[in-house]
């Protein structure tokens, strides 16, 4: 009777679905490397402080512990698709001399010997894609390969020169559909979006048995890019990432940022952009990808090394396990104010749009 029941619930909530999906967004310095990192990870090197007693006290305990149970018999790690790496591997597929040439423009300032050691490593990158198929996983690739090769990029430029560079090819990708190129071709914005996809359904593809695929990339800075997958898949979840903006800002500056750098990277996530500017559909649109999303975490800086993450932690691991069984725990009366909130917001705008017709 146990066994047939616990099937039925299953049934009921889903459980056999075997794919989720998240995406990250927010601004530079707000922790998506941060989630994605612990997201990833294996359960035994998850750090929380979500009560694990025999008696809570409170409601709240109470749907805690249940959170608690859910996470030690169900957590699956995530699958990590960096976008960054992504645009490397586009970049490695070019022909190596076109790229030097490009990094050796005035845009970047970048000498010969730091397009060198890039060069290289783009090289080692092709012929390690080369030898994924025969030798190696997908997921060991996207996951642990492909990251590994894009960090020696960012040691070789600084953190401040590899987001600038990264920025640039970004945008000519979602141009001109190719990496070196910022000429508008039409019908190639999407070029990126279709290559993470295609990263996605590969991953898919390769699982083996009652193995289920979760996946998160890291990370989305373009609204339209969160639409595509939002109209794709139904399991996909955009995340917005956020913090005070003075812990940001202080966090890059721990990264070697200077406030020059910072506010030109700002200035480049949050333009302020007009419909009929064709340029503004290829830049980053931090503020239209956090109207977007599905589902909101803060990441303040902690109080001490020994809290570090876990409230961020507990916050992942509550909406993770709502993913996996939606209704799990009530929602909170803050959240439920959200809702109304909401609610009342879509109401307006149905009553405007009538007026309007």
């Amino acid at each position: 009777m146990e066994n047939y029941l616990s099937s039925a619930i299953s049934k009921i909530y889903g459980e056999d679905d075997d794919f989720i999906l998240l995406g990250l967004t927010g601004r530079t310095g707000s922790g998506c490397s941060t989630v994605a990192k612990i997201l990833a990870s294996k359960r035994k090197n998850i750090k929380h402080s979500l009560f694990k007693g025999d008696t809570p006290s409170t409601n709240n305990e109470r749907k805690e512990k249940i959170i608690t149970q859910h996470f030690d018999k169900n957590w699956q790690p995530f699958i990590l698709i960096q976008v960054r790496s992504i645009i490397t591997l586009m970049l490695a597929e070019k022909d190596i001399k076109q790229v030097e040439e490009y990094l050796l423009t005035p845009d970047f300032s970048l000498d010969a010997i730091s397009t060198k050691k890039i060069v290289d490593i783009l090289e080692d990158i092709k012929k390690e894609y080369a030898d994924s198929n025969e030798e190696e996983s997908a997921r060991d690739f996207y996951s642990e390969i492909l990251p590994s090769k894009c960090e020696l990029i960012k040691q070789s430029l600084g953190e401040s020169s590899f987001v600038k560079l990264y920025q640039r090819i970004g945008k000519n990708i979602r141009k001109s559909g190719n990496p070196l190129k910022k000429e508008q071709v039409n019908g190639l914005f999407f070029t990126l979006a279709e290559r993470i996809n295609s990263v996605i359904t590969e991953l898919r593809d390769q699982k083996s048995g009652e193995e289920k695929t979760f996946i998160v990339v890291d990370a989305i800075r373009s609204p339209l890019e969160a639409i595509y997958f939002q109209e794709r898949y139904s399991s996909f979840y955009l995340i917005a990432i956020s913090c005070e903006d003075k812990q940001r800002k202080q966090r890059l500056r721990n990264l070697g940022y200077t406030d020059p750098a910072i506010k030109t990277i700002d200035e480049q996530e949050y333009l302020d952009t007009d419909i009929e500017d064709e340029s503004s559909y290829v830049t980053q649109d931090i503020q239209a990808c956090l109207q977007r999303s599905d589902l909101y975490v803060s990441n303040q800086d902690s109080e001490n090394e020994v809290s570090e993450f876990k409230v961020l932690t507990n916050q992942l691991l509550k909406f993770v396990s709502l993913m996996k069984r939606p209704g799990l725990v009530t929602p909170t009366a803050l959240e439920r104010c959200m809702q109304i909130a909401y609610t009342a917001k879509l109401i307006l705008v149905v009553y405007h749009a009538r007026l309007v017709l």
